[in-house]
């Protein structure tokens, strides 16, 4: 009889052991979850953080190529504002001419 309470002592500290085992894996696998959604989590943030670093760098540098196409333009702007300032005064002063010259003509 004794032997059988031995064996059945045996199973239940079997089964106390296996129990606090599965727990002890449950609690593992719990940590490991949650250590590499952690690690996800801060992938991510870290892409993220890249990608906001490399668009500020684009959208400066798209800037700048910007303001340098429309310095260029305005002063092509004034450049050609002055040729058709000059151009004015000479077409005035040869329209005048013309009309002068056929006054004198008449």
């Amino acid at each position: 009889m004794k032997d059988i309470e031995v064996i059945l002592e045996a199973e239940k500290e079997a089964e106390r052991i296996i129990s606090k085992a599965q727990k002890d894996a449950d609690k593992i696998i719990a940590k490991a979850k949650e250590h590499s959604m952690q690690k996800i989590v801060e992938e991510k943030d870290k892409i993220n953080a890249f990608l906001a670093d490399k668009l500020k760098k684009q959208t400066t540098k798209f800037e700048k190529e910007k303001e340098d196409i429309l310095a260029k333009a305005r002063q092509e702007a004034e450049k050609l504002e002055k040729t058709a300032v000059k151009n004015s005064k000479k077409a005035e002063k040869f329209v005048l001419e013309k009309v002068l010259a056929v006054g004198k003509d008449a």
